[in-house]
């Protein structure tokens, strides 16, 4: 068996993706400590490790996916991207994780977490600030192409949020720490695309897939991001 400290750490990441506990725990030695890096103590020892990758699995079934690795003596480094699944999207974190192996085991840990980034269902109460980034994400895009008052005039009388894909669940929002960057949807109905205004009439029954595609009527972000996520 490698017993080397990359090796360890290994062994470390694929129980992590496996959401394997006992085998966690038996490559952190019987006294370890987990950190938020520098010095804010997470767990210490199996009794609050355990416990804390229970919680952690059954939170999210994440997938850390490992970017790079950095070993120096009894140090390993490494950065990764934490995916994960949630009641109503998908999240992925940035992580660098420094580990001690002492022993053939790792004795400490410390957890550097970067940005947060999720991608959920769109709210109700999610409207307001949607179509706020709808009038920016749309003045953004139509730069080099429109007047400043054109792209205005369309954004104001078009563009922004149908409240029907909304409610249908087919509406969504991706935020990084908390701030909205992006929101669109598809559509199973025969609607174009369209803020509520745009509409007339009632909500179009749903499209059948046998016989026509889904729509896609809208996506659009938080500029500079705006021709990044309109070339997606």
């Amino acid at each position: 068996m490698n017993t080397t400290p990359s090796a360890i750490v290994q062994a470390q990441l694929d129980a992590y993706n496996a959401h394997d506990v006992p085998a966690l725990l038996a490559i952190y030695a019987d006294d370890a400590k987990q950190f938020q890096h520098p010095d804010s103590l997470l767990a210490q020892g199996g009794a609050q490790i355990g416990p804390r990758f229970t919680a952690r699995f059954a939170a999210s079934r994440p997938q850390a996916q490992l970017l790079n690795r950095i070993a120096c003596g009894k140090l390993v480094i490494d950065h990764e991207i934490v995916h994960g699944d949630t009641p109503d999207g998908v999240s992925a974190q940035e992580l660098v994780a420094t580990y001690e192996v002492e022993r053939g085991r790792i004795s400490r840990a410390w957890f550097s977490f970067g940005a947060l980034t999720r991608l959920r269902v769109a709210l109700p109460a999610d409207v307001p600030q949607m179509n706020a980034l709808i009038a920016r994400s749309g003045v953004a895009l139509s730069a080099g192409f429109y007047t400043v008052e054109q792209a205005e005039a369309v954004t104001r009388h078009v563009f922004g949020v149908d409240t029907q894909l909304v409610a249908d669940r087919t509406y969504f929002v991706i935020e990084r720490d908390g701030a909205m960057l992006a929101c669109g949807g598809w559509s199973q109905r025969a609607t174009l695309y369209g803020a509520d205004r745009a509409k007339s009439g009632p909500a179009r029954c749903s499209i059948r897939p046998a016989s026509r595609a889904a729509s896609a009527p809208s996506l659009s972000s938080q500029a500079p991001r705006a021709r990044a996520w309109a070339a997606c």
